[in-house]
């Protein structure tokens, strides 16, 4: 999935409350990539060549019937992104709504190649009295295919079709979307993961059965946390607000000879090339959610075209115009594990490669009470939670190829704990090791080693590494101990090399080096030979590096992006021993203040969660456009998306899945250099 998870924090109740964090579903979608709700599986379950249930229900264009529709029945394809077929001679099933726009299907076999089905409608008379509309296309993502036969089955599908369903579906789906064939694909290795669980995050944006969004709702634990919730909330307003705008084309009088105004400027206002229905055009709006055609914003006007009294009103639309069309959701929970909530003061997240997101609640006021790592799947099904004393102010969250967690425990200001754990993915402690002084971030390699940063807040900053397979107890090998950095973070580039930022702004030389006063620099130590060196390979100045503090990353190009903290700019980098930016950094931008964290996308995106103590904050997408003749390229700001209303706090940390994505419109290619081939350092092992 494309897509990102927030961090937040919870409002205050004793310390305690109900906390939550917050993903956002556009053409980043976390639920791409998460592990699914038994109604959906991929295990076994899905009765592939059974005699599928009997699907009825109706075909709406802003809330009134559409006559004549063709209603296709379609199965997601296995062979790429956005493969499959469905149309009129190649689908599951098809028929066409009455004169009330209703409509059944039945008799149809359960296919077999994914088993995941989705409905279009498309056509009809959808004015009373008017021709039929060529661009009115409508779409209600099923899921996988229910057995309609056999005892304890369900019988019958109810599913309305409407632009709620639409725009929930997309939403949902994008990144598995074809716009031109209009199918909906993955690839056969992400059928059982990512599509699966993009189909399984519909129930969570609409209901299918009245085709209304869905305000709220309830998602039961599995397992030791079967009497536990979380509560799953999208922003339902904007789902109705996107209704609205293609209900302005679908209810307008529109045919291919004389196009309704309502319709043309919805589809030339989204993508430089026209969309040519509705279906395409909430593609649009998903994968360009700003609207942005030739370099200016058109969300203004395409907000427009369906006004705040529109056919969807539950909940209310959006009064004005919102900053984009992503859709917000938030995971948010009250239910106590034991003596314990299920999200404590989250502030760190990680992914999984089966999509399924680990938390870590640090309480920093207590230190060991209420801290825990709480583990949900894409649909906020609660998985397990981790409550044991080894996790002692936990700062930050990592897992490594093997799907293990590592947290490091840094305590508190006031006493400082001196251990990084790692769990198993079952949640079980497996090794602690012992390192300094107050570990506080972590980043993994491509073969499972662990680097440990140590900021310099008491003292000399120390750079760690923790072999792949290390005993437990066994001291990790010190890369660095004399660093001067301050809020620091670090990352590891495609080539093994290890990246640091100073955490400050003091200039170089830094005449404080091994105290806490930190620089504004961003030191690199070269893998060469098995092994790091104990100074830095280079400590880089250039490219308008001011603030380095947690938004360091790397992209897929293997450059790595500072955020310069309170600074509004962002500075890049790339090189191994020399170090060089490109012409244009830094990238200044006055929508920045305070960049807290970043993350790159499958598309290669960046994210950044900007956090703004005396506001809500807000959420940042950068495009990274290729200029081709030019071998330059440009930051463009492609996305902001507004700290959802049930948040308490500003964005702390974002994360996003690993998989690969469809780049969206204006992106440039996202290319990976191939990576070097490392030789293992000598340690002891298991």
């Amino acid at each position: 999935m494309r897509s990102g998870i927030l961090s937040g924090k919870s409002s205050s109740m004793g310390g305690r409350g109900f906390a939550s964090i917050s993903a956002f579903l556009c053409s980043i979608l976390i639920a791409g990539c998460g592990a699914v709700p038994s109604s959906v599986s991929s295990t076994g379950t899905v009765p592939l060549g059974a005699s599928g249930a009997n699907i009825s229900g109706l075909a709406f264009g802003g809330r009134q019937p559409i006559a004549n529709a063709t209603i296709l029945l379609c199965e997601a394809g296995n062979t790429g992104y956005g493969s499959g077929t469905c149309n009129s001679t190649t689908n599951v099933a098809s028929t066409t709504t009455g004169s009330n726009g209703t409509f059944t299907l039945s008799g149809y076999t359960c296919p077999t190649n994914t088993g995941l089905l989705y409905l279009k409608a498309s056509g009809g008379v959808t004015v009373t009295g008017g021709a039929a509309n060529p661009a009115a296309v409508l779409m209600a993502a099923i899921g996988a295919c229910v057995n309609g036969t056999g005892a304890g089955s369900t019988q019958a599908l109810t599913v309305n079709i409407d632009e709620a369903t639409t725009a929930a579906g997309m939403a949902a789906l994008a990144q598995f979307f074809n716009p031109a064939n209009e199918t909906i694909g993955s690839t056969s290795t992400n059928v059982a993961v990512g599509l699966t669980n993009a189909f399984a995050t519909v129930p969570n944006l609409v209901t299918l059965s009245t085709g209304l969004a869905v305000t709220s709702t309830t998602v039961a634990g599995s397992g030791s946390l079967s009497t536990e919730s979380i509560t799953v909330t999208p922003d339902a307003a904007k789902i109705n607000t996107i209704a609205n705008v293609l209900a302005a084309c679908i209810n307008s009088n529109n045919t291919t000879v004389s196009p309704s105004t309502q319709c043309s400027t919805l589809f030339g206002d989204v993508n430089a090339t026209p969309a040519t229905d509705t279906l395409q055009a909430d593609y649009y709006m998903a994968t360009n959610p700003t609207d942005t055609v030739s370099g200016t914003s058109h969300v203004s006007t395409v907000y427009g075209l369906g006004s705040a009294s529109g056919p969807y009103q539950t909940p209310t639309p959006y009064s004005s115009a919102p900053s984009d069309w992503t859709i917000a959701v938030t995971y948010g929970s009250n239910s106590e594990n034991g003596s314990l909530y299920l999200f404590e003061y989250p502030q760190w997240l990680a992914v999984d490669s089966a999509g399924n997101i680990w938390v870590a609640n640090n309480d920093e006021s207590t230190e060991t009470t209420g801290n825990s790592v709480t583990e949900m799947n894409a649909a906020g099904v609660a998985l397990s939670q981790v409550l044991t004393s080894s996790l002692e102010g936990p700062s930050h969250i990592v897992i490594d190829p093997a799907g293990n967690i590592w947290l490091p425990n840094f305590g508190k200001s006031t006493a400082l704990d001196d251990t990084v754990v790692e769990y198993t993915p079952t949640g079980s402690t497996t090794k602690t090791f012992t390192t300094g002084n107050g570990p506080k971030y972590l980043a993994s390699d491509g073969q499972g080693d662990i680097f440990v940063l140590e900021p310099s807040y008491y003292g000399a900053g120390q750079l760690q590494e923790i072999i792949q397979d290390s005993l437990s107890g066994a001291p990790p090998t010190t890369i660095a101990g004399t660093l001067s950095t301050d809020f620091s973070f670090l990352t590891v580039d495609n080539n093994y090399n290890v990246w640091v930022s100073g955490g400050s702004t003091n200039a170089p030389p830094c005449t404080g080096t091994g105290t806490s006063s930190g620089c504004a620099a961003v030191y690199q130590f070269l893998y060469s030979g098995g092994a790091y060196p104990s100074t830095p390979s280079a400590t880089y100045t250039g490219g308008g590096i001011s603030a380095p503090e947690l938004g360091l990353v790397v992209d897929q190009n293997n450059s790595i992006w500072n955020f310069n903290y309170g600074q509004s700019t962002l500075s890049e980098m790339s090189g191994t021993g020399t170090i060089s930016s490109l012409s244009n950094s830094p990238f200044t931008t006055a929508n920045l203040a305070t960049p807290e964290e970043a993350a790159v996308d499958g598309a290669g995106n960046i994210w950044v969660a900007d956090y703004i103590a005396s506001s809500s904050g807000a959420i940042y997408e950068y495009a990274v456009r290729a200029r081709l003749r030019r071998c330059r390229r440009q930051m463009v700001l492609d996305t902001k998306i507004p700290t959802p209303t049930a948040k308490a706090t500003p964005p702390f940390f974002m994360s996003l899945s690993k998989l690969p994505s469809i780049p969206r419109a204006m992106s440039g290619p996202a290319t990976t250099r191939p990576r070097a081939q490392r030789r293992r350092p000598t340690s002891p092992r298991s």
